[in-house]
């Protein structure tokens, strides 16, 4: 000890300052040494564990209780429940929504529609016709989707008439649709095949192609008709003259019955 107390009185301040860092340092690493020996300051109990990586100490929240508990079980409480997307229930409304007449084409036709096809020129109208017998009860049925246009036999109620035989042919079709189109299982919601119906004057033309004829008519005037109007005038013909009706729904919609209070007439006569 004692040489090294002459040997220190001997040194000039900055060797002195230097050999202090150097004890500093090497006490340091004896400590730091210390401690990873020992497992000295590593927390082992609470809520937060030390785990080593590769680049150093990362710290974790250990897992309670109630958590683990959870995990196993697969249960969930009312947080992790808002946090998940609400299917639909309705599967209906899970299905593909089609806008337009011009996409619905994607999906194809009605496969029942084959008895004719109904065609408006002025109107880009070029629509399959399917036929319908109208029953006992009166009801005529409305076209399954918004693209189809149907004719209906009114034979037993001595009405209506086919396309070129010298009756009274009666078609209709939608104006609007907002329902599943069953044959093409997509959503629809968008203007129907009739939906410029309303804008036939006298003198356009409608063809219609059955039987391997093409048939055309000219309008002869268009109307609008009530639920109380009469309706043996749209049905029962134009006596002797080959003609044919289009009917399609107008005036006010009701939300609640989904439905319109009026309906668009318009006859054709053949040419």
């Amino acid at each position: 000890m004692q040489a090294v107390t002459r040997w220190w009185a001997h040194q000039p301040g900055p060797a002195r300052a230097t050999a202090l860092g150097g004890v500093a340092i090497v006490a340091f690493a004896i400590f730091g040494l210390s401690l990873l020996l020992s497992g000295g300051g590593e927390p082992t109990e609470g809520d937060i564990t030390v785990r080593s990586s590769g680049g150093g100490g990362i710290l974790q929240p250990s897992p309670t209780a109630e958590t683990v508990s959870r995990v196993t079980s697969g249960r969930r409480d009312a947080a992790d429940e808002d946090d998940r997307p609400k299917p639909d229930p309705n599967p209906l409304n899970r299905l593909p929504l089609v806008r337009s007449l011009e996409a619905l084409k994607q999906y194809g036709e009605p496969p029942d529609a084959t008895f004719a096809r109904l065609r408006i020129p002025s109107q880009s109208v070029n629509a399959p016709v399917a036929a319908r017998k109208v029953g006992t009860d009166g009801a005529m049925v409305s076209p399954e989707g918004p693209a189809e246009v149907i004719w209906y036999d009114l034979s037993g109620w001595g009405m209506g008439g086919v396309p070129g035989g010298g009756g009274n042919a009666v078609f209709s079709a939608h104006v609007d649709y907002s329902d599943p189109v069953p044959y093409a299982n997509v959503r629809y919601q968008g203007v129907g095949v009739f939906f410029n119906v309303n804008k036939l004057s006298p003198g356009d033309i409608i063809e219609v192609e059955f039987r391997g004829q093409s048939l055309r008519y000219a309008v002869e005037w268009r109307r609008q008709f009530g639920e109380n109007d009469d309706w043996d005038v749209i049905l029962g013909g134009n006596g002797s003259r080959d003609s044919i009706t289009l009917i399609t729904c107008s005036g006010d919609f009701d939300i609640q019955t989904r439905s319109y209070d009026a309906r668009t007439v318009v006859r054709a006569v053949r040419l």
